[in-house]
């Protein structure tokens, strides 16, 4: 580096170090009674790096004993903004399911928290992709947490349909205390319409927090879950914060944990049984006649003919 390179770099630093000693200087002389200063004392949208891990139980059906594992991390994205990541694996003897999803969001965590957050879930029977608004509004002891938007299903199965329309999930989650939470809400996916009723209660006699749940779904199609669990937290900035201030401070819920038990059995569905076999499903005179329908030479347009129910039925009648 030569003199003059190391001059200018010294020169920025000097400049730099003297702007920051000014503005110092001003904060601490600022004229102005404290009161009318504008400081921020508001909280971060999330409090440090922090996540959460989550196993769970139960019964369900499809099942009918069943597991799941979820996994969630959130990052702060400097004063007003974080970013969630959210990773999930549903196992049952009926099929295995998994996914992830992400949260961007902005959070006060005295009032509010609005963001966008997409999810696909993988299932036995197809892909499940879901983006939409994200909500959650505090008012004491009571949270308030939406998620609605646009989701679509591909099947595997090329006899059945894929869906595509609107979803929305819905929770009210009282405190009773600031360590235990009750909850009840709702869901609608693509058709599929549901309940929800859960509680969490944070341990305090762990080095690691840990909280117990309970969890009840059922949905119109006669799918449901009845499943309990621990769930571990990590990071953040204070290890001995209430449950409240975790779940409006740290991360928000783990979005995947909601499309397993939203989607009920939409992601295990099968085509129904094949039913009588048609004349129209056969294209040549060797399957027409095993079907015991009747063959016409002269059926099709192209001349190559085609397969009718009897010959009564056939264009001009005709002999075999």
């Amino acid at each position: 580096m030569g003199r003059n390179s190391a001059y200018y770099i010294t020169g920025v630093l000097a400049t730099v170090l003297w702007v920051q000693a000014v503005q110092a200087a001003d904060f601490i002389y600022d004229p102005d009674p404290i009161e009318d200063q504008e400081l921020d004392l508001s909280l971060p949208a999330v409090s440090d790096i922090n996540g959460k891990i989550e196993f769970y139980g139960g019964f369900t059906n499809p099942g009918p004993l069943s597991f799941r594992a979820l996994g969630s991390l959130s990052i702060p994205l400097g004063h007003d903004f974080g970013l969630q990541f959210d990773g999930g694996l549903h196992v049952s003897p009926s099929g295995n399911a998994y996914g992830g999803a992400i949260h961007a969001f902005t959070r006060d965590p005295s009032s509010h928290l609005i963001g966008i957050t997409g999810a696909v879930v993988r299932g036995p029977a197809g892909i499940l992709g879901v983006l939409g608004v994200e909500g959650e509004a505090y008012l004491d002891q009571v949270s308030i947490e939406a998620w609605a938007g646009v989701g679509g299903l591909n099947y595997d199965d090329p006899m059945l349909a894929d869906l595509l329309g609107p979803f929305a999930i819905l929770d009210v989650g009282y405190y009773a205390t600031d360590d235990w939470r009750l909850t009840a809400g709702g869901s609608y996916i693509l058709g599929e319409a549901g309940i929800h009723f859960g509680s969490e209660y944070l341990l305090r006699n762990f080095d690691w927090p840990v909280s117990l749940t309970a969890d009840f779904r059922a949905t119109n199609s006669g799918a449901y879950s009845v499943m309990g669990g621990v769930k571990g937290y990590f990071g953040g900035d204070d290890s001995n914060k209430s449950l409240r201030d975790r779940h409006r401070q740290d991360d928000p819920p783990n979005r995947i944990l909601s499309l397993f038990a939203a989607s009920g059995s939409l992601l295990y569905q099968t085509a129904p049984p094949d039913e009588d076999p048609q004349p129209e499903d056969f294209d040549n005179e060797n399957d027409c006649l095993e079907a015991n329908f009747y063959w016409w030479p002269e059926g099709a347009p192209e001349g190559e003919g085609a397969c009718y129910l009897d010959p009564e039925s056939a264009p001009g009648g005709g002999g075999n």
